[in-house]
């Protein structure tokens, strides 16, 4: 199966207006991977990059046994990225991506699937594959989110899950007082977006961020947990304007994650609080799609994010992101919008 997948590959600069603007657009063909999935993450793992569709590349909203994700080798994207510099008839016009089936994923427990609302988030660490669950409740208060826990067969291509390696995660966001008067539509389903490592005296850690770090009176936090799902802690961290909807960590351990704003989300993200966002983030409109990557930085006790780039954006739902060589590559959702935008894979240099 061959379906078409937008590559953008966007050199960012600063044109006199000091707006943010994209060079370059190219639609390429991508095989094995569907062009109107709706894509959640993307992690980098030795030669690959693992991209994360929300609900398995399945027709299955519950996890079932054709549930699988799909990766692209690194030297095979590096180099269609090259190529993009040469005359379009010596350009590479197809990168091939693989599927890993997720073995086992039907097997996961009840109280799991009962409330899977698809995957969100992904890290890999000593051929662990993890992964978080968006989930939905009907009260508020009784919200949790999952990680899951599998080993990559780098053999076979497959990742087997082990289904009774499951982590709850509290989600008190949801039940926060603050959010009261916001309708329960938007609220329920307020999860965990982002999953990356951590580094401490103790050793690594699994870091896990809620989407909804916004403030406004609440006190955001992550959670940490060891790989083994041991010693869960909450951790409080700086707010930030906006959903978080991925992150990922560079060789030298620098957090850096997607921030996304979507206007029909504009009473839980801005409020009556615009004017306070204005003077923080300049050229922020709350009836236009606003996308950027931030940097989260622990300067002893206390955490700063400070923005590094904006991403151009059409109306696209960014939700993966991954450092890659000298930039970084992120992916969109499809969606059922009027643009009705295919699914894009973006690639962002420094």
């Amino acid at each position: 199966m061959t379906n078409k997948l937008l590559l953008l590959t966007s050199i960012l600069c600063l044109g006199t207006t000091g707006r943010l603007i994209a060079q370059q657009l190219t639609t390429i063909q991508l095989v094995n991977s569907g062009a109107d999935l709706e894509y959640s993450g993307l992690c980098a793992y030795q030669d690959k990059v693992y991209l994360l569709p929300q609900y398995g590349a399945s027709s299955h909203i519950a996890p079932a046994k054709d549930y699988k994700i799909f990766s692209l080798d690194k030297t095979v994207l590096l180099g269609y990225l090259s190529d993009m510099q040469k005359p379009k008839g010596q350009r590479k016009t197809a990168l091939v991506v693989k599927p890993v089936p997720l073995k086992n994923i039907e097997k996961l427990p009840g109280y799991v699937k009962d409330h899977f609302r698809g995957f969100e988030a992904i890290v890999i660490y000593r051929d662990t594959v993890f992964m978080t669950i968006e989930t939905a409740y009907a009260q508020r208060d009784k919200s949790v989110g999952f990680v899951i826990r599998g080993m990559l067969n780098k053999k076979t291509h497959e990742i087997d899950i082990d289904p009774s390696a499951i982590l709850t995660v509290k989600n008190v966001v949801v039940a926060d007082p603050v959010l009261k008067n916001v309708p329960n539509e938007q609220v329920k389903q307020i999860g965990f977006e982002a999953i990356t490592l951590r580094q401490d005296r103790s050793g690594t850690k699994l870091f896990i961020l809620p989407e909804f770090n916004t403030g406004f009176g609440m006190r955001p936090f992550a959670s940490q947990v060891r790989p083994d799902f041991g010693g869960l802690e909450q951790v409080p961290i700086a707010p930030v304007d906006f959903r978080i909807t991925d992150m990922t960590q560079d060789d030298t351990g620098k957090w850096y994650a997607l921030n996304y704003y979507y206007p029909g989300e504009r009473a839980l993200y801005v409020g009556s609080h615009l004017d306070e966002i204005r003077s923080r983030i300049p050229g922020f409109a709350p009836d236009s799609v606003f996308a950027r990557i931030v940097q989260l930085e622990q300067k002893g006790s206390s955490w700063v994010w400070k923005e590094i780039k904006r991403i151009p954006t059409r109306g696209n739902n960014w939700e993966g992101l991954v450092r890659l060589a000298n930039g970084f590559l992120i992916i969109s959702d499809a969606n059922k919008n009027p643009e009705k935008l295919k699914t894009t894979l973006a690639y962002i240099a420094d």
